[in-house]
């Protein structure tokens, strides 16, 4: 897949994953469509990691952190009611 299109096709998805969670207010969908995202290297994927500039590797990783950040973010009202139903025998 050529670089541009990779490109047009993350700040899509990245857009779209926005306007889920501001508009729409589903989290899930907009951490679903940011994992998405993240499959379509914005830079040029033929570069190897460590020969990245700074700043590209910093998007990338800002990008996981955010995925990995919001999942935990949807998920732990639900793993603390499992907690508290759990441990007081529901």
């Amino acid at each position: 897949m050529n670089k541009r299109l990779q490109s047009t096709f993350y700040i899509f998805m990245t857009c779209l994953a926005v306007f889920q969670y501001i508009i729409n207010g589903d989290m899930m969908q907009c951490l679903a469509n940011l994992g998405i995202a993240f499959i379509f290297d914005p830079f040029d994927s033929k570069i190897a990691w460590k020969d990245r500039k700074v700043w590209q590797k910093s998007v990338l990783i800002i990008h996981v952190g955010l995925v990995i950040v919001l999942f935990f973010a949807a998920n732990m009202p639900d793993i603390f009611r499992g907690i508290s139903d759990g441990w007081n025998g529901r």
